[in-house]
């Protein structure tokens, strides 16, 4: 099913249905992606340390993450110029869980010296692919839920991602833990998973 990102949806109550549920196991899939993979998270910081990174140059992601929020501007733009909104959105939201796995997995492989270059240029485009896409995405779920439903939606949305995310951050620490004496390679396996969790997302995302 294209859909079309407008005031009214013009979804049958089952697809209605189908879009809520598949909205949440987005949604519940991302946050453990997030709470392990991306940016300035434990399991990160852990493996750009492991890969001899100094302390002092930790900063340089979460300047990155920042400076991508940028792109949100340029989606206003760009977005009106894109006919299957969906599509775009999905695309990107695959692009960045992509970009993270291929990146932890090879940045070992590469020189001492150009591993933190690496991490940051992948960190950066894979934000920018979020941030590209986030007030569409923001406006295609405004659009698909119902307004009767709309308070109900966010809250379960919100208790299923909280709770997701408690397990997901506590399941990773343990993991970080247990897996310290393999070095980098356990630390990018950890991620290289969380990864798979924002693929999963889009699978969801797929069925909306």
């Amino acid at each position: 099913m294209e859909v079309t990102i407008r005031h009214r949806s013009g979804l049958t109550k089952a697809q209605t249905r189908r879009t809520l549920n598949s909205f949440i196991l987005a949604n519940a899939s991302r946050a453990i992606f997030e709470c392990i993979s991306v940016g300035a998270t434990i399991t990160f910081s852990a493996f750009v340390l492991s890969l001899g990174v100094p302390k002092e140059k930790m900063g340089v992601f979460a300047s990155c993450l920042a400076a991508a929020c940028v792109l949100q501007v340029v989606s206003v733009e760009l977005t009106r110029w894109i006919r299957d909104k969906k599509r775009f959105i999905i695309t990107l939201a695959f692009a960045e869980p992509a970009i993270l796995i291929a990146a932890v997995l090879l940045v070992p492989l590469a020189a001492p010296e150009h591993r933190l270059i690496v991490l940051a240029v992948a960190s950066f485009v894979a934000a920018g692919a979020l941030h590209l896409t986030l007030p569409v995405s923001e406006e295609w779920v405004a659009t698909a839920v119902p307004s009767a439903l709309r308070g109900r939606f966010i809250g379960r949305r919100m208790q299923w991602v909280n709770v997701v995310m408690a397990t997901a951050m506590l399941s990773a620490a343990v993991l970080a833990d247990g897996l310290a004496g393999l070095g980098s390679w356990g630390l990018a396996g950890i991620l290289a998973v969380g990864g798979v969790f924002g693929l999963l997302a889009v699978v969801a995302l797929r069925k909306a």
